[in-house]
């Protein structure tokens, strides 16, 4: 079941997640897409750096595990869960920042990575 999220003039259609959060399903129709290189997250956090001045960052998990991002000291018990079929996006971004990804003990799931200008 969609909802609709009014954003920017655009019309863009949202899925509920398991957690109760709102994902887009398709990002923001502005702005030029550019597809950085495929990510394995493993069980041993990893950095992905978000550049200021991007209009969205967008990660969707497309392996098998769910995945857990924040700080540096992240871990599936105390990380923000990203579903694997779901996707976590970052919007207006002013300043570079890294976020740190992973996975359970003993998992990996691979991500794709997309910036809009």
């Amino acid at each position: 079941m969609s909802n609709i999220l009014e954003k920017q003039k655009a019309v863009i259609p949202v899925r509920k997640m398991r957690d109760g959060t709102y994902v887009e399903e398709y990002s923001s129709l502005m702005g030029s897409p550019s597809h950085k290189t495929p990510m394995t997250v493993t069980d041993s956090p990893q950095s992905l750096t978000v550049t200021s001045g991007k209009a969205h960052l967008e990660i969707f998990v497309v392996g098998n595990n769910d995945i857990y991002f924040g700080g540096s000291g992240v871990s599936s018990n105390n990380g923000r869960p990203v579903y694997s079929g779901s996707g976590k996006i970052w919007n207006d971004v002013k300043d570079d920042f890294k976020v740190y990804l992973v996975c359970a003990s003993g998992e990996t799931s691979e991500i794709r990575i997309i910036e809009y200008d």
